[in-house]
């Protein structure tokens, strides 16, 4: 059995996700199963999705294959792409740096391809609708065991787009990072590997000109309601927090700002 998973923008009150499901149905092979990741990706947050996919994707069984389908460049000259993974997984979607970091996630790209829109399903195209008429039959094709030479041409992955995230600047006492993304409970998850920062007791946090002074914890519960706190995410990042609040809105941040951390 192959999985395909979805992770989108389209929110969950329109039809759009119920029609990609519905192309991957009619092409693919019996026995292919479809998971919804989620369909609540902020409106065209591409480093949003790049994050949701990154930290959700490996854990679904190795061999899977993972749409992401956040796409303000739809329709334009950007490529669709489809890419296969060290592990064994496709990652099917736009060129915008979306799949990016679960690529790498799953051990890094193997083979990557550009999707043919005149091969790759046999109705017209929209221009504004790649998730239902370019990526998913994509994926249901390769889900059912295509090769995607098929309705693929090679690409080099020195070409794809890059990540929508930067990589920090981890210095002695000092981190310059983005915000990666930010959860429903206002929690700020950082592009910092927790693991690659020796924090003490206390530090401060920098924003535009602003500075905050936050506690460095363990749990949520080590600390009183209403504290700024940082803390190892459940996904291994340096996590911004306020106990039983918003850091998001203390700060006053969101997804792709920037912040520093000193200590």
């Amino acid at each position: 059995m192959r999985l395909i998973t979805l992770t989108t923008d389209f929110g969950l009150g329109s039809p759009y996700p119920a029609q990609v499901k519905a192309v991957i149905l009619r092409i693919a092979a019996p026995g292919v199963d479809i998971v919804d990741v989620t369909h609540e990706v902020p409106a065209q947050d591409v480093v949003a999705g790049s994050y949701v996919m990154s930290v959700a994707c490996p854990w679904f069984p190795p061999g899977s294959v993972h749409v992401g389908v956040v796409d303000p460049g739809v329709g334009t000259e950007r490529r669709a792409v489809l890419l296969e993974a060290e592990r064994g997984d496709f990652l099917v979607g736009p060129d915008n740096g979306l799949l990016i970091p679960l690529a790498e996630e799953l051990g890094g790209i193997v083979r990557a391809f550009r999707i043919l829109e005149d091969e790759v399903s046999d109705w017209e195209v929209s221009a504004t609708f790649h998730g239902r008429d370019v990526f998913a039959p994509a994926a249901a094709r390769v889900a059912s065991g295509e090769s995607p030479e098929r309705f693929c041409e090679p690409l080099d992955p020195e070409e794809l787009v890059e990540p929508p995230i930067a990589e920090p600047e981890v210095d002695d006492g000092h981190v310059r990072a983005q915000v990666w993304f930010v959860d429903d409970f206002g929690n700020i998850i950082t592009n910092v590997l927790y693991d690659e920062v020796d924090l003490p007791e206390t530090v401060t946090i920098r924003v535009s000109g602003e500075s905050f002074e936050a506690r460095h914890v363990h749990t949520y519960g080590e600390a009183d309601s209403g504290d700024l706190v940082v803390l190892r995410s459940s996904s291994d990042h340096l996590e911004i927090a306020v106990v039983e609040g918003s850091a998001a809105e203390l700060l006053g941040v969101s997804t792709a700002d920037r912040l520093e951390i000193l200590y």
